[in-house]
């Protein structure tokens, strides 16, 4: 008899270690919606493919992922950078709860008694893709209306107002206000901003997303855009203005 309870505990400890084990990279695919913040959600199209949106589908970057499978924790190693020639990676570590809901934690290891009450660990769940919220790339209306930084230097004002498809009006403290020509390329990551006077091109840029009020810029030498933003480079982090007046760009 006693053999009979050692050998069903047995089954159970290895059925629950099984169990355990099963997740894999498939079980990723889908939507899943960060429990705190609502308005970010992560997307894995395929087992190695995958983007991070807003929750109306707009994305702020595409990424190509691998995954290890180390016991019940998913290993993951991103790259948000899936066009340059030696990107950067970014290692998250994902727990499956249940089958709709995961435990994310980036740079740490997942304790062994971590929950979704871990405040550290971020909480995503897995949600249905609603009519109206498909992925869809950015487009030059996303950057329609005024863009300002938050330096505390004043030396250092920018101010960036996209009036439409072709025309951004760009103030600095140093340059004053000049109104120029751009162009913009959302199907390369980062889109590649060139902006113009007249007919040539004084400034070659990279643009893209934090969020959909918060967006990076970085400037180069002509000639000199690589596949990607460099850290050490003229960045800017410029903030959408919901509050300007636009009418006076209106000529």
């Amino acid at each position: 008899m006693i053999k009979k309870i050692l050998l069903a505990i047995l089954v159970l400890i290895n059925s629950d270690v099984l169990y355990a084990q099963q997740y894999t990279a498939k079980d990723l695919i889908g939507r899943w919606e960060n429990t705190r913040y609502k308005t970010s959600n992560v997307l894995f199209l395929t087992d190695s493919t995958g983007a991070w949106l807003a929750a109306d589908g707009f994305t702020y970057s595409k990424m190509n992922y691998s995954a290890k499978v180390n016991k019940d924790i998913i290993e993951l190693k991103f790259t948000t950078d899936p066009t340059r020639k030696h990107p950067n990676y970014v290692r998250p570590y994902i727990k499956f709860i249940n089958d709709s809901t995961i435990i994310m934690r980036v740079g740490w290891a997942i304790p062994k008694d971590a929950d979704t009450s871990n405040k550290k660990i971020a909480v995503f769940k897995r949600i249905k893709q609603l009519p109206g919220t498909e992925m869809r790339n950015p487009t030059y209306k996303d950057i329609l209306g005024v863009w300002v930084g938050k330096q505390k230097d004043t030396t250092k004002f920018q101010k960036f107002t996209f009036v439409d498809k072709n025309i951004v009006y760009i103030q600095t403290s140093t340059q004053g206000l000049h109104k120029l020509k751009y162009t913009i390329d959302f199907n390369q990551t980062p889109a590649a901003l060139d902006i113009y006077d007249g007919d040539r091109v004084i400034k070659e840029c990279f643009l893209g997303f934090y969020s959909k009020d918060i967006i990076r810029l970085e400037f180069f030498e002509k000639d000199k855009r690589g596949d990607h933003f460099t850290a050490f480079g003229a960045n800017a982090r410029l903030y959408r203005d919901k509050k300007a007046d636009t009418s006076l760009y209106q000529r």
